[in-house]
């Protein structure tokens, strides 16, 4: 009686833990692209020559994380590619396998 292996049980990490990551990353995906940033009136800082100011580096600030976010999906995107592709190898590899056990047991069994 043989019971089938989670396909990347060996690694001990579980299909679930690997669609989790992957749902969690397509989330951030969503949400980052979602946030781009806004102009920042100068009058929420007084309306005065250093609000003025304040809201353009306000505006800076925002579109600097806008970028360090945007790099940090990209690496992200790159990941979740790895990690499906990584995944999908392991599969195959296991499919693979499995005919070479089958094969192998009816070589056996024949020669027994």
């Amino acid at each position: 009686m043989s019971t089938e292996p989670d396909p990347i049980s060996d690694l001990e990490v579980q299909e679930s833990t690997v669609a989790r990551i992957l749902e969690l990353l397509e989330e951030a995906a969503r949400l980052v692209a979602a946030g781009q940033p806004r102009w920042v009136d100068p009058d929420m800082f007084g309306g005065t020559v250093k609000g003025e100011r304040m809201a353009r580096h306000t505006l800076r600030a925002q579109a600097r994380v806008y970028d360090a976010l945007d790099g940090a999906l990209a690496t992200l995107a790159r990941h979740h590619g790895s990690l499906v592709q990584f995944t999908d190898e392991i599969r195959a590899l296991e499919d693979e396998m499995d005919a070479r056990l089958t094969e192998l047991r009816g070589t056996t069994e024949a020669t027994l």
